[in-house]
């Protein structure tokens, strides 16, 4: 919050909360087993096929989630989890 971003999510047992920054860039942070980097993305199926075009294997497809969002994860090229 000190850095100007205001709280627009956090659960109960404090292990996610998200962030909005001036101008609407969003910023979520998850804490559990690993950090996991989210990125939102207008139309997720669109954006999995095009990653995939280009090579890149997810380790879950687009999915439907129990708290309202559709998700899709993968890692990045030094490992480490990534959300859309």
């Amino acid at each position: 919050r000190t850095l100007g971003l205001t709280q627009i999510v956090a659960t109960e047992d404090a292990h996610y909360a998200r962030f909005e920054a001036p101008g609407g860039a969003t910023l979520s942070i998850e804490q559990g087993a690993e950090p996991t980097v989210f990125f939102e993305c207008a139309d997720l199926d669109a954006e999995v096929a095009r990653l995939q075009a280009a090579g890149l294997v997810f380790d879950q497809p687009p999915t439907d989630q129990p708290w309202g969002w559709r998700e899709a994860r993968l890692r990045d090229p030094a490992g480490n989890a990534v959300c859309l």
